[in-house]
């Protein structure tokens, strides 16, 4: 088999977000109808309920491939204007409705951003990453402000990533090593790669840290 360039791999997975964009909107549209027809059936409707969040899973990873296939193609993964973190925190948190998330933030300081959605996307991935790895335990997110920058940590209480697999978890070769280890803390939809692309567009860095018990993962953002 032929070697494949970074570019290649990004147009490839451009092409296949595209292709399957159109069948995940059929499914959306399907699944509304017949939640909103007379169905008595309580086992019907909980099936529905469960093909509705697997179809915002795929959804979901969707985009992240399309983050990362633009960044192989060596454009932005995404782009953005600045914005006010102290803003947007709170309300992305509110999406977290079954995992609970402690909000700390500098009281009365605006913490505004290069390409704030972008930041924004890259905490979601954080936290997402936190409910699968640490469910039942919950996650405190926070922020502070440091010269230049904006750190915003969100940190669980489950494994922490291994220290010779913090480099290689932002990699796209590492995605292979990080899913193979029970405490790789791979991200669903290689997450972590996502963010890693979402930071270089911000002008940002993604850092993974911490110990078992009291994973961190950190993404520093340029102020605005």
């Amino acid at each position: 088999m032929s070697d494949l360039h970074g570019v290649d791999v990004g147009k490839l997975l451009g092409l296949l977000v595209h292709d399957l964009r159109n069948p995940a909107a059929t499914f959306g549209a399907n699944i509304e109808f017949l939640q909103d027809t007379d169905v008595d059936d309580t086992d019907a409707r909980e099936a529905l309920e469960d093909l509705g969040l697997a179809l915002d899973d795929v959804k979901r990873g969707l985009e992240l491939m399309s983050y990362i296939g633009r960044w192989l193609m060596g454009e932005p993964a995404s782009v953005g204007s600045d914005g006010d973190l102290a803003v947007s925190l709170p309300t992305l948190i509110e999406a977290f409705t079954d995992f609970a998330v402690e909000l700390d933030l500098p009281a009365d300081t605006a913490l505004r951003v290069a390409n704030a959605s972008a930041i924004v996307e890259i905490v979601r991935i954080f936290l997402a990453n936190a409910k699968h790895h640490a469910r039942h335990a919950g996650a405190v997110l926070r922020a502070r402000m440091e010269a230049e920058h904006v750190v915003v940590e969100c940190e669980d209480h489950g494994p922490a990533l291994p220290v010779e697999l913090r480099s290689a978890a932002l990699t796209l070769a590492g995605q292979g090593a990080i899913k193979a280890r029970p405490n790789g803390r791979y991200a669903q939809f290689a997450g972590l790669l996502a963010a890693h692309a979402l930071a270089e567009s911000a002008d940002a860095r993604v850092e993974c840290d911490g110990e078992d018990g009291a994973a961190v993962f950190r993404v520093i953002a340029r102020r605005a």
